[in-house]
């Protein structure tokens, strides 16, 4: 990708400047005093209909005996500009019997979906929201080559919220990435099934809904924290441009509930701060162990630091986007030991992990309340140069 010449080139929250794109993406019906309506959850760019978008809704479940993922994505992330579609899931089980890595199951046929709200369907494997509504979804997937069977349902505990548009434009460009928290924090039920073992589920989840024309092109890296301490409930996300972009920062959402109700979600309130950086061999990336979080609204302050403690699962770029259930064998094993060997500075990586997140609250300077979890799920996201560095500023002392 050509280097901008403008030294004042950005990305930023906002709306599209296209206005064939404003109109696709239905843009005129965005309503900045709601922080999102369940029209929003339905698949809003012309998937199927012409190539250059890409766009996915995103599923992650967790109870005390494991965690899954399940990524609905309705293009491929290295063919989209030139292809109409390839709708497809990406696939991470890890429970007791039943352990899913990284697998990519190609869907191409029957699929549909609407654009009045959230029902998609591929083949076996659907996402819908009951009755249009975004605070109760149904996800059906079965994995025919594994024998494995997933049932969820999703009952919203936090308001679906999206930051101003939820779209991050360029200033300089037709680019845009959209990102929008269908459901940032839920209670999960339902169950899997792989042959005659059948584990029922009972825990909590998360979803959200991305689409864009630039998929690869406007992040460097971004950061994101989902967590659940005591009563409060919390997700954050910073994302850094390339370099294109010059390295600019976008806070592309930030809340607190607390139980279920929303009490902080002012971007410009919110300071992220890094510990120490160190190379992590895992995900070939500087990257720090600890992220310092301080939101500040009136008399109330909260601060949650989340410190890294267990890697979940790391792929490289190659793999996460070449890899599909319906390529020859060899060509899947080929693809990973390239990916693995040879193409971590290239492109990039998407990391998993756990992280303890200590969170308090002060009212007047007086702390009133102190909660913490061990159970916090994160994502750091490399898909751009090891050398971008990492936007938020490090720590120097305590405060």
């Amino acid at each position: 990708m050509k280097k901008n010449t403008k030294e004042d080139a950005k990305v930023f929250l906002g709306y599209p400047k296209n206005k064939d794109i404003y109109r696709k993406l239905g843009c005129d019906k965005i309503n900045l005093k709601h922080f999102h309506e369940d029209w929003e959850a339905a698949v809003r760019t012309p998937i199927g209909e012409e190539p250059g978008w890409f766009e996915w809704h995103y599923i992650d479940a967790r109870t005390k005996e494991g965690w899954m993922l399940i990524n609905y994505t309705y293009n491929n992330v290295l063919t989209y500009k030139s292809k109409k579609a390839e709708p497809y899931l990406s696939v991470e089980i890890h429970f007791p019997g039943i352990e899913v890595v990284n697998e990519f199951h190609y869907s191409g046929k029957d699929f549909s979906y609407s654009k009045d709200r959230l029902n998609v369907k591929m083949g076996p494997n659907t996402l819908e929201a009951i009755n249009g509504d975004t605070r109760h979804l149904k996800a059906t997937m079965y994995l025919p080559k594994l024998d494995i069977e997933v049932y969820l349902e999703l009952r919203a505990l936090v308001p679906a919220f999206r930051e101003g548009t939820g779209i991050t434009c360029s200033n300089v460009d037709d680019k845009f990435i959209a990102w929008l928290v269908t459901q940032p924090f839920s209670k999960i039920t339902g169950y899997i099934r792989k042959g005659d073992l059948k584990i029922e589920l009972n825990g909590n989840g998360y979803s959200d809904h991305g689409f864009t024309n630039a998929m690869l092109d406007i992040w460097n890296h971004w950061h994101w924290f989902s967590f659940a301490a005591g009563p409060y409930q919390g997700l954050a996300g910073y994302n850094i441009s390339k370099n294109n972009y010059n390295n600019s920062a976008v806070k592309t959402n930030i809340l607190l509930a607390k139980d279920g109700k929303i009490v902080f979600h002012n971007p410009d309130k919110w300071t992220l701060e890094r510990g120490e950086d160190h190379y992590d061999k895992e995900s070939h990336r500087n990257r720090a162990n600890v992220y310092y979080n301080i939101c500040e609204e009136g008399d109330h302050r909260y601060e949650f630091d989340v410190h890294d403690t267990e890697t979940l699962r790391v792929v490289p770029m190659l793999e996460l986007t070449a890899i599909r259930d319906s390529n020859p064998a060899w060509l899947n094993k080929l693809i990973r030991f390239v990916s693995r060997n040879f193409t971590w500075n290239l492109t990039g990586s998407y990391r998993k992990y756990k992280a303890t997140v200590k969170l308090r609250h002060y009212y007047k300077g007086k702390l009133e309340e102190e909660y913490e979890t061990k159970d916090s799920l994160n994502e750091f996201f490399s898909p751009g140069s090891k050398y971008t560095p990492d936007k938020p500023p490090m720590r120097k002392q305590s405060l």
